[in-house]
C-alpha cells in the first residue's frame, strides 16, 4: 500500500510509515468508559480519572496500580497515588471529571506494534498542589488482548451531557486516551527506545537505500545527528560498494548514468571525500568508457573496418567484466580478419605488376600487426618477385642495347642489376654471365669501331686564367668529349653539346655565388653587412645579389656565342688506322712515327703515350692516359 501522507510505498501489515513516520490507523473499535470515582472533600489526595484503554489489535499490557479507598459513592475502581508529606496544610483542589466518549479518538502520534511514544501527564490547573510520589508500576505482558467486556459491578452508567459541553470534552478526553495508551506502551520495558530507534532518520535512511530512494537519503541526512551519524555512513559506504559492484558485474540493474549520479552525491554529502568511494567513481566511469568503446568496435568489426575496430577493442579494460574477456578474443578473430583482406589485396596489385602499391599495403599492415609472421613471409615473397622482375627486365634491356652498338649501356646495365638487393646467387651468376657475353661480342675482332666518350673537368683550367681572386673557387666543370672511329677509317672528335650547355650553367651558377661572396667582403671592409648590401643591391637594381652579377656578367660577354665558339673549337676530323696495338691518327695524313698505344679494359678503351715519349697535353688541362667509354 501507499503512505497518505508522503505517498511512498510501505507493506500492507506497516502500522507506520517509515518515511515520514505517519500512522497507519486501524479500524475503529468501541470504547468504553469507566465510571469515574466521586470527589473527595479535604482530603491530601487528588483524585485522578480512571479511563478506558482502547482495544487495539496488539495486546495491551495490564498495569497494576494501587487502589485509592472509595469515598461516599458506590465503589469504583480509583487509581491511587502515593502522598508526599505536606508542606502546609492547602485546600484541595479536585480533578475535572471528563466526559465520557462512546467513539475512538484518533492519535496524532506513531503506534507501532512494539513501541510508543513518549508519555507526558495532563498538565493540572494553575494552583497550588501538594507534591506527590508515584510508584512505578509493573507490566505484565498478557498471553492475548482481554476482551472488552461491558460495564460491571461499580461501574457508573453513563451520564448524559450537553452537546456543546460534550464536542468540548471529547477532544480532552481523546488526547487522554491517547497518552494513556502511549504510557503503558512507554511503560512496557523499552518501548520509547524502539518507537525512537523506528523513527530516527537512520532508520528512514536504510529503508530509502532499500528502495533506491536516493533524493529521500540526501533529505534525512541533514537531520542525521553525531550519534547516528557513524550508522549511517556505514549504510551509504554499504549501499556505494553494493551499487557499484552491481554495475560492474551486470547484476544491478541501475545504468551507468543512474550509478555515476548516486556515488556523486554521496560523495558530496554522506561520504564527503571518501577515498574509497572516489576510487569507485573513477572506476565506474573508465568502466563506461570501456563497454562504450567495445559497442563502438563491434559496429567497426561488422563493416569490416579492422583497424579502427582494433583500436577500439584494445580501449576494453579488465575491470569491465562484462566485456574483457570478449573484447579479447575479438582482437585475435579482428587480426584474422584483417590479415586475411591485407594479403588479399596486396596479392592483387602484385598479379598486376604493381610492387609498390602491394608493398605499401603490407607496410601498413605491420604498423597494426607488428611482428605478424605472415604479413612478414608475404612480404619476403613480394622482394622475392620484385628482385626477379628486375633480374628479367635487366637481361632484356642489355639485349636490346648490344643489338643497338650500345655496348657501355648494355654493360652499365647488367652491373646496375649485380646490385639489387635481395638478388639470388644464381641470378647474380647469370648476370656475370651475360657481361662476358657482351664484352666477348665488342671485341670480336678487337676493333675501335664505334662511339666513345672521355669526360673531362676543366675547371682547373678555366680557373687560372681568372686572376688570383679565384684561386679557390674549385666547382667542376665537366666536359664531354667524344671520339666516333667509323669503318671508313675515319674518325672525329667533338664536345657533347647537350651535356657541356648543362654543366655550364652549373658552374656559372656556382661562380656567381663565390663571386658574391667576394663583393659582401668589399662591402663589409665599407662597413656594410651583408644584409645592408642586399638592401642596397634590391633598392638599386630592383634584383638579388646573385641576379645583379650575372645580368652583369652576361651583359658583359655574350654566352651563347662562347658556347658555340667553343663547341667549335673543339671538333676535329681526321683518319685513323689501327694495327696491332696502335692507334695512328692524324688531320689528313697519318705519321707513321707518331702513334699511341691501346687496349680495351672491358668496356673501355685505354689510350696511352709509348714508353719514353714525349709528354703532351691532349687539350687544356688533359693529359695522357686516355679512358674511354663504349657509348655505342
Amino acid at each position: 500500500m501507499f503512505c497518505p501522507n508522503c505517498g511512498k510505498q510501505i507493506s500492507d501489515n506497516s502500522k507506520f510509515c517509515g518515511f515520514c513516520g505517519a500512522v497507519m490507523t486501524p479500524p475503529a473499535a468501541p470504547v468504553v468508559e469507566q465510571p469515574v470515582a466521586a470527589p473527595v472533600e479535604a482530603a491530601p489526595v487528588a483524585e485522578q480519572p480512571v479511563e478506558p484503554v482502547p482495544v487495539e489489535a496488539a495486546p495491551i499490557p495490564v498495569v497494576e496500580q494501587p487502589v485509592a479507598v472509595p469515598v461516599e459513592a458506590a465503589p469504583v475502581p480509583v487509581v491511587e497515588q502515593p502522598v508526599a508529606a505536606p508542606v502546609e496544610a492547602a485546600p484541595v483542589v479536585e480533578q475535572p471529571v471528563a466526559a465520557p466518549i462512546t467513539e475512538q479518538p484518533t492519535m496524532a502520534v506513531p503506534m507501532p506494534q512494539s513501541a510508543a511514544p513518549n508519555y507526558q501527564q495532563p498538565a493540572a490547573p494553575m494552583q497550588s498542589q501538594p507534591q506527590q510520589m508515584y510508584q512505578q508500576p509493573v507490566y505484565q505482558q498478557p498471553m492475548a488482548a482481554p476482551m472488552q467486556q461491558p460495564p460491571q459491578g461499580n461501574m457508573s452508567p453513563f451520564s448524559p451531557v450537553p452537546p456543546a459541553e460534550e464536542k468540548k470534552k471529547k477532544k480532552g478526553k481523546a488526547g487522554l486516551i491517547v497518552a494513556i495508551v502511549v504510557l503503558l506502551l512507554v511503560l512496557a520495558g523499552g518501548g520509547v527506545f524502539v518507537f525512537m530507534r523506528m523513527n530516527s532518520p537512520a532508520k528512514k535512511i536504510a529503508a530509502a537505500f532499500a528502495a533506491n530512494d536516493i533524493d529521500t537519503v540526501m533529505e534525512l541526512y541533514e537531520k542525521v545527528g553525531d550519534k547516528e551519524m557513524d550508522e549511517v555512513v556505514s549504510q551509504a559506504r554499504e549501499y556505494a560498494e553494493k551499487l557499484t559492484e552491481g554495475y560492474l558485474d551486470g547484476t544491478g540493474e541501475q545504468d551507468y548514468k543512474t550509478v555515476s549520479d548516486t556515488l556523486s552525491k554521496l560523495y558530496g554529502s554522506v561520504l564527503n571525500g571518501d577515498s574509497k568511494l572516489a576510487e569507485w567513481i573513477y572506476t565506474v566511469e573508465v568502466v563506461d568508457g570501456s563497454r562504450s568503446a567495445f559497442k563502438l568496435a563491434e559496429s567497426y568489426k561488422e563493416a569490416e573496418n579492422y583497424v579502427e575496430a582494433l583500436n577500439e577493442y584494445a580501449k576494453v579494460i579488465k575491470e569491465d567484466e562484462l566485456n574483457y574477456a570478449q573484447a579479447q578474443q575479438a582482437i585475435e578473430e579482428t587480426k584474422n580478419l584483417y590479415r586475411e583482406a591485407a594479403i588479399k589485396e596486396a596479392k592483387v596489385y602484385e598479379e598486376s605488376g604493381n610492387y609498390e602499391e602491394a608493398r605499401d599495403v603490407y607496410e601498413e599492415a605491420l604498423t597494426v600487426l607488428e611482428g605478424d609472421t605472415q604479413i612478414l613471409s608475404a612480404i619476403d615473397d613480394l622482394e622475392a618477385a620484385v628482385v626477379q622482375q628486375a633480374f628479367v627486365e635487366a637481361l632484356e634491356e642489355a639485349d636490346m642495347a648490344v643489338n643497338e652498338g650500345r655496348y657501355s649501356d648494355a654493360i652499365g646495365i647488367i652491373n646496375d642489376a649485380m646490385e639489387i638487393e635481395g638478388i639470388s646467387s644464381a641470378q647474380q651468376q647469370a648476370l656475370t654471365d651475360k657481361l662476358s657475353e657482351i664484352t666477348a661480342e665488342m671485341y670480336v675482332d678487337g676493333t675501335i669501331l664505334g662511339i666513345w666518350r672521355m669526360e673531362c673537368d676543366f675547371s682547373e683550367a678555366i680557373t687560372a686564367e681568372m686572376g688570383p681572386e679565384f684561386e679557390d673557387f674549385d666547382a667542376p666543370f665537366i666536359v664531354n668529349i667524344m671520339f666516333g672511329f667509323y669503318e671508313d677509317g675515319t674518325f672525329k672528335m667533338y664536345v657533347d653539346e647537350e651535356s657541356f650547355r648543362e654543366n655550364f650553367s652549373d658552374w656559372l651558377d656556382e661562380l656567381l655565388i663565390y663571386a658574391a661572396d667576394i663583393v659582401y667582403d668589399m662591402f663589409g671592409e665599407m662597413g656594410l653587412s651583408k644584409k645592408d648590401a642586399d638592401d642596397m643591391v634590391q633598392e638599386l637594381y630592383g634584383m638579388t645579389m646573385e641576379e645583379y652579377l650575372k645580368e652583369s656578367m652576361m651583359s658583359e660577354m655574350d654566352v651563347e656565342k662562347l658556347i658555340e665558339e667553343t663547341l667549335e673549337s673543339a671538333e676535329t676530323n681526321g683518319i685513323f688506322r689501327v694495327e696491332e696495338d696502335r692507334l695512328y691518327m692524324g688531320e689528313e695524313e697519318i705519321n707513321e712515327n707518331q702513334y699511341d698505344l691501346f687496349h680495351f679494359e672491358e668496356d673501355k678503351l685505354i689510350i696511352e703515350l709509348v714508353e719514353g715519349a714525349e709528354e703532351r697535353e691532349f687539350l687544356p688541362g688533359i693529359s695522357y692516359p686516355f679512358e674511354l667509354i663504349r657509348e655505342q
